[in-house]
C-alpha cells in the first residue's frame, strides 16, 4: 500500500570547491557568427579582430552587390 504523505530525503549542502588562484583558465568553445542567416563564421580562443572586422565588412560588400 501506498503512504498518503509524501517522502522527504535529508540533503546536504556543501560550498562548491574553488579553483586555486594558480589554476589556469577553463578552456573556451568556439564563438559561432551566423550572418544573414547564410553564412557561418566560427572563431575559436584567441582570434585576431581586425581579420574578423575585414572578413564581416568583405561578407558585407558581396551582400550589397
Amino acid at each position: 500500500m501506498l503512504e498518503s504523505h509524501p517522502a522527504f530525503l535529508p540533503v546536504h549542502v556543501v560550498e562548491r570547491p574553488v579553483a586555486p588562484e594558480n589554476a589556469p583558465p577553463a578552456p573556451l568553445g568556439p564563438v559561432e557568427i551566423v550572418v544573414d542567416g547564410r553564412h557561418t563564421i566560427r572563431v575559436g580562443p584567441g582570434f585576431d579582430a581586425d581579420t574578423l572586422r575585414r572578413v564581416l565588412d568583405l561578407l558585407g560588400e558581396a551582400e550589397s552587390s
